[in-house]
């Protein structure tokens, strides 16, 4: 066996030592590993659902979770950079280009060429197509529950503004005719608002930006 054969793998195990949410104090440390299966699992339960509720128009489960298995698979090497730094740094484009050198060259090395060029165009296109809207919604999804976990059960004051962020994020219209597709992921939403509209901490601002953000959500 060539041990290039085996590059994919070590990847997912080097993934289980890369942090999330780089750079901000977390009460439980979270890595890129839990993160992946997370979102695998959110994507499998909004497709089955959905599947039941739509069965003559079904999504093709498979390629979902084959998607959400390789969406983060880079970042057994490039690390987990917040969304924000790449804005900032205006370095989005040259980061994806780096990421898929190291998918082609690297990680999907030793693979057949036709599961090589397979895997790569699902990783190029995770967000594309009816199967990557749900990749982009679980993904989503996966990092709220984090913020909800980490701000509201365990009062962690540093992820307060990404978990604003993140709820503001829901809040743009396009953002909720998806959530609205998805039964199962809406429901699991509706939970998370409602708990955060009687989030009863201390007046400071970002809590103010929650509770606010929950009622109007509420509303619509």
């Amino acid at each position: 066996m060539n041990k290039k054969d085996l590059d994919i793998l070590k990847a997912t195990y080097k993934m289980n030592n890369i942090v999330r949410f780089a750079g901000r104090r977390l009460i439980n440390e979270y890595k890129v590993g839990e993160h992946t299966f997370r979102v695998a699992m959110i994507a499998m339960l909004m497709v089955d659902h959905y599947n039941l509720e739509n069965p003559e128009n079904p999504i093709n489960w498979e390629e979902v979770q084959r998607k959400a298995l390789i969406h983060d698979l880079e970042e057994a090497y490039m690390g987990d950079i917040p969304s924000p730094m790449k804005k900032l740094l205006g370095m989005r484009d040259k980061l994806r280009e780096v990421s898929e050198h190291l998918m082609e060259e690297y990680i999907l090395e030793g693979l057949p060429e036709e599961l090589k060029e397979k895997y790569l165009n699902m990783w190029v296109n995770d967000k594309e197509d009816e199967t990557g809207e749900v990749i982009k919604l679980a993904d989503k999804m996966e990092g709220l529950l984090v913020c909800y976990h980490e701000v509201l059960k365990k009062g962690n004051e540093d992820l307060k503004e990404t978990f604003v962020r993140e709820l503001n994020w829901f809040q743009q219209e396009e953002n909720r005719i998806l959530l609205k597709k998805y039964s199962w992921c809406d429901k699991q939403y509706q939970k998370i608002i409602s708990q955060c509209s009687k989030y009863k901490q201390e007046e400071k601002q970002f809590d103010k930006d929650i509770r606010e953000l929950a009622k109007k959500s509420l509303k619509k």
